[in-house]
């Protein structure tokens, strides 16, 4: 389904309409947005800050100067809580570090409609999901705009998604 939503779906016939905000997606829907996988997929030989700096240099628009997406990439190590981390190299991480990499990479592309993340605290034990779902929250606060998937929630998990649906899409 989510793959669906993102437009990455690249099997079957789908029919209908896909509109975000009342427009239709357009043809540069995918520049647009960023796609947490479920399974962390890093080269997982460079560092936090390494990972960072090269999605925004490569995603980002030509059109934005080299210092700009470093800034950028350097915002976000801190917004995540990874600065102390930066150094490390991704394969020696624990999980919930592994997934706030991840999606520190997409927010480095600097998405401006969507956060798409599939199953966000997978494989996480119940504080560790907490933590992600909290750095979602304080994301959506920020005003960036959040769809995820989440499976066996706990109440206070719960809670937080619904936090999260009520106030981070608030944009679209």
């Amino acid at each position: 389904m989510l793959n669906t939503l993102a437009q990455r779906q690249r099997v079957g016939t789908l029919t209908g309409d896909m509109l975000l905000g009342g427009a239709p997606l357009g043809h540069d829907f995918q520049k647009k947005i960023g796609f947490c996988e479920q399974m962390d997929i890093h080269d997982e030989s460079s560092t936090i800050k390494e990972a960072f700096e090269f999605s925004a240099l490569l995603r980002q628009p030509a059109s934005v100067s080299k210092d700009e997406k470093i800034a950028y990439a350097k915002n976000v190590l801190e917004m995540l809580e990874l600065t102390e981390l930066q150094d490390a190299i991704i394969w020696s991480l624990p999980l919930e570090q592994k997934k706030r990499t991840t999606i520190g990479v997409e927010l480095c592309a600097k998405p401006t409609s969507l956060l798409f993340l599939d199953e966000p605290t997978s494989g996480l034990d119940g504080q560790g999901a907490v933590n992600i779902l909290n750095l979602l929250r304080r994301l959506s606060a920020a005003g960036q705009s959040i769809l995820c998937t989440i499976h066996q929630a706990t109440q206070e998990q719960f809670t937080l998604v619904r936090y999260i649906l009520l106030h981070g899409l608030s944009g679209c």
